[in-house]
């Protein structure tokens, strides 16, 4: 499995609260993540994290979808924001660290 997938897979179990402000675009964005398209995902997420800068799950998101389409200079700040947001989660860190090694490798 690539280390793409397996990053999609450990975030699929994080759940969102983005989709009370605007469950439409929470949904666009979640079915595109569910059918890995990589693209329409890393939109839908970029407006969800436009919308609120206060929830992690999007913006986790938006920076495995940015790497997965090789993006890693996009990826990199969201990485960095979602880090700061999830400090007290111990499995999203560790995710997200594995990330960051990846993209600045």
């Amino acid at each position: 499995m690539s280390m793409v997938m397996r990053f999609v897979v450990i975030v699929s179990l994080i759940p969102s609260t983005a989709g009370a402000q605007s469950p439409d675009l929470q949904a666009t964005a979640n079915d595109a993540w569910n059918n890995r398209d990589w693209a329409r995902a890393a939109e839908s997420y970029a407006a969800l994290v436009r919308a609120d800068t206060t929830v992690a799950q999007p913006r986790v998101r938006l920076a495995v979808a940015l790497t997965a389409l090789g993006r890693y200079a996009e990826a990199s700040p969201h990485i960095s924001a979602a880090e700061r947001q999830s400090a007290e989660t111990p499995l999203v860190n560790r995710l997200l660290e594995k990330l960051r090694r990846f993209v600045e490798a």
